[in-house]
């Protein structure tokens, strides 16, 4: 809902959980959901979104991270992968993970710090994801 929110805010369309013909094993068409369409500027995409929680700081564990998000980065993209190419009006696929990180009320004190540290570790592990 953030993300769709914020492709209104730039003055652009998106539309959350909606019907969409999908395409099933040996290229049987059947109805389905999508999670977001969403069209900014010429481009149109269908999004497959997947969302997960993640602990930062205390006794959380990077490379568990890394893992969770590259599992459900391949859900999300397999899932798009069943949305049908035959509409030139339906855009791109897309495959989403939307990470949530989430820290002990004990180390709220040092937010910015445990944040940062998220995002270099994504960044620094963009490769294996």
């Amino acid at each position: 809902s953030s993300f769709a929110a914020a492709v209104w805010l730039n003055d652009d369309i998106a539309l959350e959980e909606y019907s969409s013909e999908r395409k099933g094993k040996h290229g049987r068409k059947y109805s389905g959901r999508c999670d977001l369409y969403f069209k900014t500027g010429k481009h149109n995409f269908n999004c497959e979104a997947k969302k997960i929680t993640c602990g930062i700081g205390g006794k959380s564990n990077p490379s568990k991270t890394i893992s969770l998000v590259k599992r459900e980065l391949e859900k999300a993209y397999n899932d798009a992968k069943k949305i049908p190419e035959d509409d030139e009006y339906e855009g791109r696929r897309l495959g989403m993970c939307f990470v949530v990180p989430r820290l002990p009320k004990a180390e709220i004190k040092n937010k910015d710090n445990h944040i940062i540290d998220f995002q270099e570790n994504i960044k620094n592990n963009k490769e294996k994801i």
